[in-house]
């Protein structure tokens, strides 16, 4: 082509070709749609509002009620503040008399359009609870949290089962006394049971003698008798040489202050002897609560239960010695790593 150029140029080529930026413009009217077709532009159609301001949430019904929630208990503990003059974690709440159930967890994820797991699940039972602490408090107050009474009364009816928030207990079965005041009671730790029958001791009566050493027997027939426990029909130091062992099963005659106050017969099975140790003083511990607080008809706060629930050993302990793993040499142990 640059050899063609100068003969291009000299006119000895006839130069057919014409270049597009010289050929004239094509005449051909182009068409124009009439006024009526020509539309004005329209505005962006604006974007609704959303209903909740948790729409773009992950999981806005369930941020809605957590939040909801929230709100009511720190609008409840404010409004009684200032109707006690009291700060609001100084308010005097009392536990419910009877234990709360809510929703289940799987009929509120249900209404929650979606799963709930365990944690906001929680949560959420955790501040019912605790507005249902305040609702006594609420109501005594008078006029003055009449509005914040209705608004837990319905948050309340909002997540209560069909039967109501409130539970009626269990009661325990009372202890079992026979023709000779013997108590009978069963007491059990890990793999370990043990049936445990109670008698009051007889107070020792004063034996005859002058009248100078009355005063000396009259002071020591108020003194406890000895404790006589048998275990499979033999003493306790030969089935629980151990004095740690034996200690245990007398504890809780020992925190209710009756040592010496009742005979223990045992029969246990199964289980090692610590176990079994802790199985005979779960018995003791409730045939002192029937002995003492059922036959006087006293409150939970009166006898003895308070004190041995508190000391731990009205309830059964229960931890159970964990599984062997496959794999592992035993429950959590594992073997040495060895690379060859």
């Amino acid at each position: 082509m640059a050899s063609l150029r100068p003969l291009l140029r000299r006119g000895v080529i006839p130069c057919t070709l014409t270049p597009l930026h010289l050929r004239p413009l094509s005449t051909a009217p182009s068409f124009v749609p009439p006024p009526s077709a020509i539309s004005a532009p329209t505005a962006p159609r604006p974007t609704p509002k959303p209903a909740s301001p948790y729409y773009y949430t992950a999981r806005p019904s369930l941020s809605s009620a957590l939040s909801n929630l929230s709100s009511l208990l720190t609008r409840s503990q404010r409004a009684l503040g200032q109707a006690l003059a009291l700060p609001a974690h100084k308010l005097p709440v009392t536990p419910p008399p009877t234990a709360l159930r809510w929703v289940p967890q799987a009929d509120l994820a249900a209404r929650l359009d979606g799963h709930l797991r365990l944690g906001p699940y929680k949560a959420l039972t955790g501040m019912l609870t605790e507005l249902a602490k305040l609702l006594p408090l609420a109501r005594a107050a008078g006029h003055a949290t009449a509005d914040i009474v209705a608004e837990i009364e319905a948050a309340l009816d909002e997540y209560s089962p069909p039967g109501g928030h409130e539970r009626v207990l269990p009661q325990r079965k009372p202890v079992q006394f026979d023709l000779y005041g013997r108590s009978y009671t069963v007491g059990r730790r890990k793999t370990s049971s043990a049936r445990v029958w109670m008698i009051p001791t007889k107070p020792s009566s004063p034996s005859p003698s002058s009248s100078s050493s009355s005063a000396s027997s009259s002071s020591s027939s108020d003194l406890p008798t000895t404790t006589e426990v048998l275990v499979n029909a033999r003493p306790i130091a030969e089935v629980f040489p151990r004095a740690s062992d034996r200690e245990a099963i007398l504890y809780p005659l020992r925190i209710a202050g009756q040592l010496g106050a009742f005979h223990v017969f045992a029969l246990v099975r199964g289980g090692g002897v610590s176990g079994q140790a802790a199985a005979i003083a779960h018995a003791i511990a409730k045939g002192l609560v029937g002995h003492i607080d059922q036959k006087q008809e006293l409150g939970p706060d009166e006898g003895v239960k308070r004190v041995l629930k508190k000391a731990g050993v009205l309830l059964r302990d229960p931890r159970m010695v964990e599984r062997k793993k496959t794999g592992l040499a035993k429950a959590r142990k594992r073997y040495t790593w060895v690379k060859r």
